[in-house]
């Protein structure tokens, strides 16, 4: 090697040989743009101070902050659902549109704070058209009903008629032509409010999606699966609601999230090794999708919405004193190179799985377990989690290749020994992109032999949390990942321990 990263002060750790056997004629599937999708809700300060804050020094007229605007831009999100979450539950988008100064101001049961209706959805469709974005917008499917629902559609993506007239009224003559819609959010979950049971969700789904693909056929539908692997109700939740709702949706949603007890240690076996219980969750739900469609007789592309997936210590940053008040903080994670490294290899498993795995939204995208987050009348940092997102959403986008990691098993407490490294390799105009995670304590080599010899190494970008305390939270000047220029001639590469590593490599030249 011609080029070393830096450890931590004081750090020593053994160096042990790993392989990563590439199979470039096997594909996965496809990394899409919808692949790198986020999401936001109007939950803490997400919205207010977070997106919108027309006080602040970069904010123009319509309130947006534009430093986020940037942000956003640069982590390259192509879609963002909204407007929750927990949130759309009870959420009635009429409150939210036509003059500012005449939409009221309602308790949010969901988050315990006031909603003042500021920002809708024609708000929010403004703001995507800024940071280049696109909408996946989610629908009540709690106090909500299908033909609210269906007004909404006709709002949104209408020509003619009563609800496109009014959506005109209010300043946009041309339909927004929106792809994606989430049939309602969690509703398997108590907390959700008006959760059904599987049965009741199905048919009240079913009557929705029946009535928009009946008004626009070019929508695609995301009916609501399990809220979680680790719910009683997955996955024959999941099974119900595709055996009903079969004929009029296109995806079913899957949505994880992983954490430990940072003071304790609790949980942190299972929280380096969550990929494997990812891969094995979102394996169950593939199954179930074949078992239907093979009970249909129809080999129909129902494929995974991964709608919310992320590091979620919950109760991290919330503040409770300033219950039902305007933009109360909510969740807000502070991430440590360690998340970022666990993080990394989630996008990787989500990458292995996209023989069937569409869409992923990371949640969420501002504040709220999020990659930004900001300072009310100050800046927008970046967190650990913002740069294997935003580097895998520039270099990952083509055919995911198949491979395998041959390294030292770990312990993954609960979820069983797995192996200490996670991978995934896209192909690109250029040549390929391997994302690698680290999750041992050693530092790993790679000898770049069989079909990586075809391919030199370029440029190597990484961040490592050796030596971090646990659950460190950092300043935004200390947590940019280091960045190596290679010459191509490289024969091993090195993977520092508890990091995260992206690779790009070119076709040799004959």
């Amino acid at each position: 090697m011609n080029y070393q990263y830096t450890l931590m002060k004081g750090q020593k750790t053994c160096m042990v040989k790993i392989d990563i056997q590439l199979f470039s004629e096997k594909k996965i599937g496809e990394a899409k743009k919808e692949l790198y999708s986020s999401f936001i809700e109007h939950m803490g300060r997400a919205i207010y101070s977070g997106i919108y804050e027309p006080d602040h020094v970069t904010a123009q007229e319509d309130g947006f902050r534009r430093d986020v605007v940037d942000l956003v831009k640069d982590l390259s999100v192509s879609y963002v659902r909204y407007p929750g979450g927990n949130f759309v539950s009870e959420y009635h988008w009429k409150d939210g549109i036509g003059d500012k100064s005449k939409r009221p101001v309602l308790p949010s049961l969901s988050w315990h704070q006031m909603e003042p209706n500021l920002v809708g959805i024609d708000e929010f469709l403004v703001w995507c058209e800024l940071t280049n974005t696109q909408p996946i917008l989610a629908v009540n499917m709690g106090t909500g009903t299908p033909q609210e629902a269906f007004e909404l559609l006709q709002y949104c993506n209408g020509r003619e008629g009563y609800w496109a007239e009014l959506r005109k009224q209010n300043g946009h003559p041309e339909p927004y032509n929106i792809k994606y819609w989430c049939i309602g959010n969690e509703m398997d979950g108590e907390w959700q409010i008006g959760n059904l049971s599987a049965e009741a969700y199905a048919e009240k789904a079913k009557c929705t999606a029946k009535m928009m693909k009946a008004y626009d056929p070019s929508i695609k539908l995301i009916a609501c699966g399990s809220s979680s692997f680790e719910m009683p109700s997955f996955p024959q939740w999941d099974r119900t609601v595709l055996r009903v709702c079969f004929d009029y949706i296109d995806y079913i949603s899957c949505h994880r999230y992983y954490q430990y007890d940072k003071k304790t240690g609790k949980g942190k076996k299972e929280f380096i090794g969550a990929y494997q219980n990812l891969h094995k969750g979102i394996n169950t739900l593939k199954d179930v999708i074949r078992e239907v469609c093979a009970e249909k007789g129809v080999d129909k592309p129902i494929k995974i919405s991964m709608d919310e997936w992320n590091i979620w210590y919950c109760g991290e940053g919330s503040e409770a004193v300033n219950e039902w008040t305007v933009a109360v903080a909510r969740e807000e994670t502070k991430f440590s190179r360690l998340d970022a490294a666990v993080f990394a290899s989630l996008i990787s498993t989500l990458h292995n799985n996209t023989d069937m795995v569409d869409i992923a939204c990371l949640a969420q995208l501002v504040n709220v377990i999020a990659p930004i987050f900001t300072i009310k009348g100050g800046e927008a940092i970046k967190q650990t989690i913002y740069y294997p997102f935003g580097y895998a959403a520039r270099y990952m986008k083509g055919d995911v290749l198949a491979c395998e990691v041959k390294a030292p098993e770990i312990d993954a407490g609960d979820y069983g020994s797995t192996v200490g490294g996670q991978a995934s390799v896209v192909r690109t105009k250029e040549g390929l992109t391997l994302l690698y995670s680290n999750l041992t304590d050693s530092e790993q080599e790679m000898p770049l032999t069989g079909e990586w010899t075809r391919y030199a190494p370029s440029e190597h970008m990484f961040m490592s949390a050796s030596g971090e305390k646990a659950g460190e939270a950092l300043p935004s000047a200390d947590i940019v990942p280091e960045r190596h220029s290679l010459k191509g001639n490289e024969e091993t590469l090195r993977f520092a321990p508890y990091s995260w590593n992206l690779i790009t490599l070119k076709v040799k030249e004959e």
